[in-house]
Protein backbone atom coordinates (compact mmCIF):
# COMPACT_ATOMS: atom_id res chain seq x y z
CA UNK A 1 0.00 0.00 0.00
CA UNK A 2 2.66 2.20 0.62
CA UNK A 3 4.42 2.09 -2.62
CA UNK A 4 0.87 3.06 -4.68
CA UNK A 5 -0.17 6.75 -5.75
CA UNK A 6 -3.14 8.08 -4.15
CA UNK A 7 -5.90 9.58 -6.75
CA UNK A 8 -5.63 13.39 -6.47
CA UNK A 9 -9.22 15.06 -6.57
CA UNK A 10 -10.39 18.86 -7.63
CA UNK A 11 -13.48 20.59 -7.41
CA UNK A 12 -14.60 22.16 -10.82
CA UNK A 13 -18.04 23.45 -11.83
CA UNK A 14 -19.19 21.78 -7.61
CA UNK A 15 -18.24 18.42 -9.16
CA UNK A 16 -15.23 16.18 -7.95
CA UNK A 17 -13.18 15.24 -10.82
CA UNK A 18 -10.55 12.61 -10.28
CA UNK A 19 -6.77 14.10 -11.44
CA UNK A 20 -4.37 12.41 -13.41
CA UNK A 21 -1.14 12.45 -12.04
CA UNK A 22 0.42 14.38 -14.47
CA UNK A 23 -2.24 16.84 -15.26
CA UNK A 24 -1.13 19.68 -12.91
CA UNK A 25 1.89 21.07 -13.24
CA UNK A 26 2.98 24.41 -11.25
CA UNK A 27 3.53 27.45 -13.70
CA UNK A 28 6.63 29.43 -11.66
CA UNK A 29 5.58 32.45 -14.01
CA UNK A 30 2.09 32.34 -12.63
CA UNK A 31 3.57 32.61 -8.87
CA UNK A 32 5.64 35.34 -9.50
CA UNK A 33 2.86 36.91 -10.53
CA UNK A 34 1.46 36.36 -7.70
CA UNK A 35 4.57 36.92 -5.53
CA UNK A 36 4.03 40.48 -7.11
CA UNK A 37 0.46 41.16 -6.71
CA UNK A 38 -0.14 39.26 -3.46
CA UNK A 39 -2.60 37.11 -4.62
CA UNK A 40 -3.42 33.77 -3.07
CA UNK A 41 -5.84 32.42 -5.84
CA UNK A 42 -5.30 31.79 -9.78
CA UNK A 43 -6.81 33.56 -12.56
CA UNK A 44 -9.32 30.91 -13.20
CA UNK A 45 -10.35 30.80 -9.56
CA UNK A 46 -10.99 34.60 -9.60
CA UNK A 47 -13.10 34.04 -12.56
CA UNK A 48 -15.54 31.71 -10.82
CA UNK A 49 -15.43 34.44 -8.05
CA UNK A 50 -16.57 36.56 -10.34
CA UNK A 51 -19.50 34.63 -11.38
CA UNK A 52 -20.44 33.70 -7.89
CA UNK A 53 -20.77 37.71 -6.97
CA UNK A 54 -22.76 37.89 -9.66
CA UNK A 55 -25.28 35.09 -8.57
CA UNK A 56 -24.88 36.25 -4.97
CA UNK A 57 -26.02 39.72 -6.43
CA UNK A 58 -28.93 37.97 -8.00
CA UNK A 59 -29.70 36.05 -4.99
CA UNK A 60 -30.44 39.44 -3.51
CA UNK A 61 -31.97 41.23 -5.60
CA UNK A 62 -34.57 37.96 -5.27
CA UNK A 63 -34.77 38.30 -1.69
CA UNK A 64 -35.06 41.98 -1.48
CA UNK A 65 -37.84 41.38 -3.57
CA UNK A 66 -40.02 38.66 -1.68
CA UNK A 67 -39.71 40.43 1.76
CA UNK A 68 -41.24 43.49 -0.06
CA UNK A 69 -43.64 41.93 -2.08
CA UNK A 70 -44.65 39.89 1.19
CA UNK A 71 -44.70 43.03 3.55
CA UNK A 72 -42.06 41.65 5.98
CA UNK A 73 -41.33 43.72 8.65
CA UNK A 74 -38.81 45.75 8.10
CA UNK A 75 -36.42 44.33 11.35
CA UNK A 76 -36.91 40.68 9.01
CA UNK A 77 -34.79 42.29 6.48
CA UNK A 78 -31.20 41.58 8.51
CA UNK A 79 -31.26 38.59 6.29
CA UNK A 80 -30.20 40.75 3.73
CA UNK A 81 -26.59 41.13 5.51
CA UNK A 82 -26.00 37.87 3.94
CA UNK A 83 -26.32 37.77 0.04
CA UNK A 84 -24.70 41.36 0.36
CA UNK A 85 -21.87 39.63 2.46
CA UNK A 86 -21.18 36.93 -0.08
CA UNK A 87 -21.82 39.51 -2.95
CA UNK A 88 -19.30 41.84 -1.63
CA UNK A 89 -16.87 38.97 -0.72
CA UNK A 90 -16.75 37.30 -3.87
CA UNK A 91 -16.57 40.30 -5.86
CA UNK A 92 -13.76 41.90 -3.85
CA UNK A 93 -11.98 37.98 -3.90
CA UNK A 94 -12.08 37.90 -8.06
CA UNK A 95 -10.59 41.65 -7.68
CA UNK A 96 -7.81 41.59 -5.26
CA UNK A 97 -6.85 37.88 -4.92
CA UNK A 98 -7.43 37.19 -1.58
CA UNK A 99 -9.27 34.35 -0.09
CA UNK A 100 -9.87 32.18 3.28
CA UNK A 101 -6.89 30.29 2.69
CA UNK A 102 -4.99 33.58 3.25
CA UNK A 103 -5.36 33.55 6.80
CA UNK A 104 -3.79 30.43 7.16
CA UNK A 105 -0.40 31.84 5.25
CA UNK A 106 -1.02 29.07 2.49
CA UNK A 107 -2.14 30.03 -1.19
CA UNK A 108 -2.56 28.40 -4.94
CA UNK A 109 -1.70 30.78 -7.11
CA UNK A 110 -1.51 28.05 -10.56
CA UNK A 111 -4.72 25.65 -9.37
CA UNK A 112 -2.02 23.18 -8.30
CA UNK A 113 -3.17 22.32 -4.81
CA UNK A 114 -3.17 24.71 -1.61
CA UNK A 115 0.10 24.89 0.12
CA UNK A 116 1.97 27.10 2.53
CA UNK A 117 3.72 30.14 1.38
CA UNK A 118 7.16 29.25 2.26
CA UNK A 119 8.68 32.79 2.01
CA UNK A 120 8.35 34.25 5.46
CA UNK A 121 7.85 38.03 4.66
CA UNK A 122 5.57 37.30 1.96
CA UNK A 123 3.04 35.06 4.22
CA UNK A 124 2.73 37.81 7.04
CA UNK A 125 2.43 40.18 4.55
CA UNK A 126 -0.49 38.25 2.94
CA UNK A 127 -2.19 37.09 5.96
CA UNK A 128 -2.24 40.87 7.49
CA UNK A 129 -3.85 41.84 3.69
CA UNK A 130 -6.05 38.78 3.96
CA UNK A 131 -7.59 39.93 7.65
CA UNK A 132 -7.90 43.51 6.82
CA UNK A 133 -9.98 41.88 3.41
CA UNK A 134 -12.19 39.94 5.85
CA UNK A 135 -12.88 42.90 8.61
CA UNK A 136 -13.44 45.29 6.18
CA UNK A 137 -16.04 43.42 3.63
CA UNK A 138 -17.84 42.75 7.21
CA UNK A 139 -18.00 46.54 7.81
CA UNK A 140 -19.00 46.86 4.16
CA UNK A 141 -22.09 44.70 4.35
CA UNK A 142 -22.77 45.88 7.28
CA UNK A 143 -23.04 49.68 6.37
CA UNK A 144 -24.83 48.23 3.52
CA UNK A 145 -27.64 46.61 5.24
CA UNK A 146 -28.54 49.66 7.18
CA UNK A 147 -30.31 51.46 5.23
CA UNK A 148 -32.36 48.51 4.20
CA UNK A 149 -33.06 48.07 7.72
CA UNK A 150 -34.59 52.09 7.70
CA UNK A 151 -36.12 52.60 4.61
Amino acid sequence: MSNQVKPRYAMQWARTVKLENDTRKSDPELIELAKKMESVISPDEKDRRKILSYLSGLIFVITLSALIFFNVPRIYRIVLFVPILATYIFQQQSRNGMCGISLKGSWDPDSCGIRKIEDDDLREKIMRKGSQFFKTSFLYAAILTIPFLMF
